[in-house]
């Protein structure tokens, strides 16, 4: 279940209770480009803003219908770029 977190930045720990995945299941989508590079305290921790909670039940969405992180690494990095990355998930490879 989604908490609402729209007032507050939250550590890996908090970003993945919110969201039903586990911290070391959101590290990837930073490293690969699912999602931005999360800002770090003085002390080293991850902290997300509230808006990371969307992009990573969009990840997690897009993942069960079958698109991989690199697929959609490309697709958010268009999207968040500004672009219409529908072009990307139109001409996607489609599995059998």
């Amino acid at each position: 279940m989604v908490q609402d977190s729209s007032s507050k930045a939250l550590r890996s720990g908090g970003l993945a209770k919110a969201t039903g995945v586990s911290p070391d299941t959101i590290r990837p989508y930073e490293r690969i480009g699912a999602r931005p590079r999360a800002s770090r305290t003085d002390s080293g921790y991850r902290v997300y803003p509230a808006s990371a909670v969307e992009r990573v039940l969009v990840v997690q969405t897009a993942l069960r219908i079958g698109f991989t992180l690199s697929e959609l690494a490309d697709v958010l990095k268009a999207r968040d770029a500004g672009g219409a990355p529908c072009r990307c998930v139109y001409h996607r490879p489609r599995k059998a």
